[in-house]
């Protein structure tokens, strides 16, 4: 298989920030019209159109795997891939103790459809015990404890990095944002870096 060429494909008309790999190609599925969600009919129309023009680009590019991030997008994932026979992954990079009820059971059945599954926590694959054999556990990296004691702050620039993350309420900025205007009381010099 070739996995030389990477589409990173968003619902949202928006623009990847970052300076993207080569062989990395950023499709937004976005047609210049919104994507209403406020009540269930636009919902339901909304995600309608998300799954065609996924399902369109999936039969144009023929990918080799399509990695879907949380339980919504792994649905509308395997939904536009339904009879292609294309490889769908779901990945599950939060916890499931934030799901709403139904999102919770829906996720077990979206997960067990998936071909496989990546998580970031190993007590969170313990959690979807039907998908355990076809699962793995891709942690966030971290740094040892004996990099740590080596880092000093000192020895730094005075830079708090901090908010890889989507922008989410979920990810809680906002208390981020709090914490660090406390700390700016001590160190005025710091400054905060968000990215997502």
């Amino acid at each position: 298989s070739d996995f030389s060429r990477v589409l990173l494909v968003t619902t949202h008309e928006h623009i990847v920030q970052q300076n993207l790999r080569s062989g990395v190609e950023h499709v937004s599925l976005a047609d210049g019209r919104p994507v209403r969600l406020d009540g269930p009919l636009r919902r339901l129309f909304g995600y309608a159109r998300i799954v065609i023009r996924l399902r369109k680009l999936i039969k144009r590019m023929r990918p080799n795997i399509v990695c879907a991030f949380r339980v919504k997008y792994a649905f509308i994932a395997l939904l536009a891939c339904l009879g292609l026979q294309t490889t769908v992954v779901g990945a599950e990079r939060g916890s499931p103790q934030h799901l709403s009820t139904f999102w919770w059971r829906f996720s077990k059945i979206v997960y067990r459809r998936c071909d496989g599954v990546v998580f970031q926590l190993e007590a969170v694959r313990q959690l979807y015990p039907h998908v355990v054999s076809r699962s793995t556990v891709i942690p966030n990296p971290s740094i040892s404890p004996g990099e740590r004691k080596r880092i000093c702050a000192q020895d730094r620039a005075p830079v708090i990095s901090s908010a890889l993350a989507r922008w989410d309420a979920l990810k809680g900025i906002d208390t981020l944002l709090r914490a660090f205007h406390m700390i700016l009381r001590h160190h005025p010099s710091y400054s905060l870096w968000l990215f997502g």
